[in-house]
């Protein structure tokens, strides 16, 4: 059964486009009518995605955004957004510890991004 993205997943998928990356119009037109299509809660958090939107991502590139959001507690989380043949396909939330996480429980403060910015070509933004 398919659910709408929910605040706080649509607050993560802003973060993630507050960065620059190469075609990221096209993954906000494509997230516009984003569902959830499957999820995994834990020990990870994963989402697969489903978008109406005829608009190709035109970029061969899986992950054209990544999140990495340091905690008080010196533990990060990563946040990647897959893209599958031009389609957005899941977002992937992860400890990069290895420890259970909780969507709640995520401090959204101190941010870095890795971005896509032309083919072959990453970067880490300030």
């Amino acid at each position: 059964m398919f659910r709408k993205l929910n605040q706080l997943e649509l607050k993560w998928f802003k973060l993630l486009l507050d960065s620059f990356f190469e075609g990221k119009e096209i993954i906000a037109t494509q997230l516009e009518d984003a569902v959830v299509v499957a999820e995994i809660l834990e020990p990870i958090i994963s989402l697969k995605l489903k978008t109406t939107s005829k608009l190709i991502f035109p970029y061969e590139e899986r992950i054209p955004a990544q999140m990495l959001v340091f905690q008080p507690d010196g533990d990060s989380i990563d946040f990647l957004l897959h893209v599958v043949d031009g389609f957005i396909d899941e977002l992937e939330v992860y400890s990069t510890s290895g420890k259970s996480i909780s969507p709640n429980s995520i401090l959204l403060e101190d941010i870095r991004y890795n971005t896509f910015s032309k083919p072959g070509s990453y970067f880490y933004d300030d």
